[in-house]
C-alpha cells in the first residue's frame, strides 16, 4: 500500500464495530514520524538514507526531516535523494545504468564500512 492509502488511520485509531473508520485528512497529518526517533546515544548506528523522488510509499521529502531532525539530534546522518528514483530502485535491472544510483550506493556500502571497521 502506499503512503497516501488509509493503514495510517487504522494504526492510529483502530478499526470500528464494522470493521473501517474514516477519522478524516488530519489523522494522516497527526502523525510525525521523526516522533520515533531514539535520543542520540554512543549506540546508535548512523544512517546513511538513499530516497528517490519517485517513491510511492514514503515521500521524499520524509526521508529528509528524518534526516534533518536527526542532524538535529547530534546524530551524524547521510542522505542521497535521487532524482526520478522509485521504491527498492536498486532491485530493477534498469539501476544498473543510473550513474548516480549506483553512485548514491556505493557511497552508502562506504559509509557503512566506516562505521562497521572504524
Amino acid at each position: 500500500m502506499n503512503w497516501t492509502g488509509r493503514y495510517l488511520r487504522v494504526l492510529l485509531h483502530g478499526l470500528s464495530r464494522r470493521g473501517h473508520e474514516d477519522h478524516g485528512e488530519e489523522a494522516g497529518t497527526a502523525a510525525d514520524p521523526t516522533d520515533a526517533l531514539p535520543d542520540p546515544s554512543p549506540e546508535l548506528n548512523p544512517p546513511f538514507i538513499v530516497h528517490g523522488t519517485k517513491d510511492d510509499l514514503v515521500p521524499w521529502q520524509q526521508a529528509l526531516r528524518t534526516h534533518e531532525a536527526l542532524r538535529r539530534q547530534g546524530v551524524r546522518s547521510e542522505i542521497r535523494i535521487l532524482d526520478g528514483a522509485v521504491h527498492l530502485f536498486d532491485m530493477y535491472r534498469s539501476y544498473g545504468n543510473d550513474k548516480a544510483a549506483k553512485q548514491a550506493v556505493g557511497e552508502a556500502y562506504e559509509f557503512l564500512r566506516s562505521q562497521v571497521f572504524s
